[in-house]
C-alpha cells in the first residue's frame, strides 16, 4: 500500500513535466508549421512576405506553410492585405530578364530575334523533365495499386497467412500516400512553371 502511494505521489511530478514538456513540443511545432502573421524579430510587422521562402522540406512537400492563411480564411474574408507576396523567384521582372537572356542565347542569322521554342526549354526545360520523371512514378504507384488490391484480396479469401494481408494492407496505404505526395509536388512545380 505505502508501494502504491510512493508510486502515485512520484507520477505527478512525471505527469506534469512530461504535459510540459508536451507543451513546449507542440509549441515548438506550431511556430515551425504555421503562418506568423510575417512578423519580425521586434513583434512588429513585416512588409509582406511568402511564407514559402522560409519553409522546410517537410513543409513545403506537404503544403505545411499554407495553414495559417488557411486557418486565416476560415475566420474572416480574406483582403489583399491579407495574401502573401510572391515568390522572390516568382517576380515578374527576374523572370523577363532569365527569359530574355535566354531569347538573346538563342538568336541566330536566320532568327536574330531568337527562337522561342529554344528559349522556352532553355529556361524550363530541365523542369519539365524532373516533373516528367515524378509524373511516371505516380503512374507506375498508381497502376500497381489495383495489383496489390487484388493479391490483398486473395489473401484475405484464401488460406494464406493473415500477417502478408495486414502488409498488403499497409503498402496499400502507403502507395495512396506516396501518390498523392507525388501528385501535389508534380502540380505544384508545373503550376509554378506556368506563372
Amino acid at each position: 500500500m505505502a508501494r502504491k502511494a510512493a508510486s502515485t505521489a512520484q507520477g505527478t511530478p512525471t505527469t506534469g513535466a512530461a504535459k510540459s514538456r508536451f507543451g513546449q513540443l507542440r509549441g515548438w511545432l506550431a511556430a515551425k508549421l504555421s503562418y506568423d502573421e510575417g512578423l519580425d524579430e521586434n513583434g512588429k510587422p513585416k512588409e509582406r512576405w511568402c511564407p514559402e521562402q522560409e519553409a522546410g522540406l517537410i513543409s513545403k512537400l506537404f503544403f505545411f506553410f499554407t495553414g495559417g492563411l488557411i486557418q486565416k480564411g476560415s475566420h474572416k474574408h480574406l483582403e489583399q492585405a491579407d495574401l502573401w507576396t510572391t515568390h522572390s523567384q516568382d517576380e515578374p521582372a527576374k523572370l523577363w530578364e532569365a527569359f530574355e537572356r535566354d531569347l538573346k542565347a538563342t538568336a541566330t542569322a536566320q532568327a536574330p530575334q531568337g527562337v522561342l521554342s529554344k528559349a522556352l526549354w532553355r529556361a524550363h526545360g530541365r523542369l519539365f523533365i524532373v516533373t516528367g520523371v515524378i509524373k511516371i512514378f505516380h503512374d507506375g504507384i498508381m497502376f500497381t495499386q489495383p495489383y496489390i488490391l487484388e493479391e490483398l484480396l486473395n489473401h484475405l479469401t484464401g488460406p494464406e497467412d493473415k500477417g502478408a494481408a495486414l502488409g498488403l494492407a499497409f503498402a496499400l496505404v502507403g502507395c495512396a500516400i506516396l501518390e498523392a505526395l507525388f501528385i501535389n509536388v508534380y502540380f505544384n512545380m508545373l503550376f509554378r512553371c506556368a506563372r
